[in-house]
């Protein structure tokens, strides 16, 4: 992905004085974005996203210096026909990577996970007494072969809580085990 950006960055940008801008034409320049925007206020940063190609992906976004100029921007374009066609603009929140939003993105993932890559033919009393250390587990699937009846080299399993969830994958996620393969365990949705 190409990124073109035209910046002011003389301080901190305002999260709240962010706007996306979405639904435009495809010949649309990132100068043309920046000179339009720029009659509702002082814009610090404008980008228009881009394919590797160099071709617009059909969106941009407006970082102005005050809310308020994000807030009119918004109510006078949003809706509103631009270089053929109507533009869909509103407020837009990055993402902050904090202990609040990592504690948020955890409960996000759930209780379950996928493991795979521990030998096969592994009972199910092994694989559970690998993960109950992180927690109460509720239900605990394996794909098996359609020949033997043998555990395949892949599970899921379902814990009581998010928590237990992520501490397993924290811990178990790429332990080498004793005949040299290495577990893969992931969240799983």
């Amino acid at each position: 992905m190409i990124t073109v950006s035209i910046q002011q960055m003389d301080n901190k940008p305002n999260p709240k004085a962010n706007i996306l801008v979405r639904n435009l034409a495809p010949a649309v320049t990132q100068k043309a974005i920046h000179e339009h925007f720029s009659k509702f206020g002082e814009i610090q940063k404008c980008k228009l996203e881009c394919f590797a190609d160099g071709l617009s992906r059909g969106f941009a976004y407006v970082q102005y210096t005050e809310e308020k100029f994000a807030t009119e921007a918004i109510k006078a374009t949003n809706g509103v026909e631009f270089e053929g066609k109507k533009l869909e603009v509103f407020s837009h929140v990055k993402r902050v990577e904090n202990a609040d939003e990592q504690s948020a993105k955890q409960s996000q993932q759930g209780n379950n996970i996928f493991v795979q890559g521990f030998q096969k033919g592994t009972d199910e009393k092994t694989l559970r007494d690998m993960f109950e250390g992180f927690g109460e587990i509720t239900s605990l699937s394996f794909n098996k072969s359609d020949s033997d009846d043998a555990l395949q080299n892949s599970l899921y399993i379902c814990f009581k809580t998010s928590q237990s969830a992520h501490a397993a994958v924290e811990k178990m996620n790429k332990t080498k085990m004793q005949e040299g393969s290495y577990l893969l365990v992931n969240h799983h949705v």
